[in-house]
């Protein structure tokens, strides 16, 4: 009888840590989550401030493209005709402007997918078979409950991971377009300055 007794409470004290443990883990998975949520959102703000910093270099370059046509004008003879010897190259022939406005299908951010991430909608929950249970009480009840919470948020995490590492190649591949015209715009513009300087001394 005794034996039996300590076996009982053998098996409350193994059932009693292993509920705490899948307390514990249901928080650390709960606490991963929301770093992941918040590390999702601030990619996605990332990106949208990366495809304002795009447009803003594309405007840039259009607002030098009215520039140059503007000295075009300032260098005419009697608004007439270019003189041979104030003629500048054309800077949109250069390769290095053609280059950094190639065509190559930009990609705009797909905000709805980290979104979907974070909501974590579509994830699959099984019910129940988690544990094997020996007391078939209350705690085995709650450790059921504990560990299909953990899989529906290491599901979410997994999906989250997924759509942040799409999120962080597109913003890659973004940045590769933009520093190239970050580039030229500023040659373009050293140009324009220099042509300006000499415009003026004349």
């Amino acid at each position: 009888m005794a034996a039996v007794q300590e076996a009982r409470r053998e098996v409350d004290r193994v059932t009693d840590e292993s509920l705490e443990s899948t307390r514990r883990i249901v928080a650390l998975s709960n606490e991963a989550h929301d770093v992941g949520a918040k590390t999702a959102v601030m990619l996605d703000e990332q990106g949208e401030k990366l495809d304002r910093v795009d447009r803003d270099v594309d405007l840039i370059n259009e607002d030098m493209r009215q520039a140059d046509r503007k000295l075009r004008k300032l260098a005419t003879c009697c608004g007439l005709c270019l003189c041979p010897w104030q003629r500048r190259r054309n800077y949109e022939k250069s390769e290095a402007y053609k280059a950094a406005w190639k065509s190559d299908g930009e990609e705009k951010a797909d905000t709805g997918r980290l979104r979907r991430a974070v909501d974590g909608k579509g994830a699959f929950v099984p019910t129940s078979g988690y544990i094997t249970r020996v007391t078939n009480d209350a705690r085995e009840d709650e450790m059921e409950q504990n560990l299909a919470t953990t899989h529906t948020t290491v599901s979410r995490l997994k999906y989250m991971a997924i759509d942040m590492g799409a999120e962080i190649d597109r913003q890659n591949k973004q940045l590769d377009r933009i520093v190239p015209k970050v580039i030229a715009n500023t040659d373009r513009v050293d140009d324009a300055t220099k042509y300006t300087n000499y415009l003026l001394t004349q």
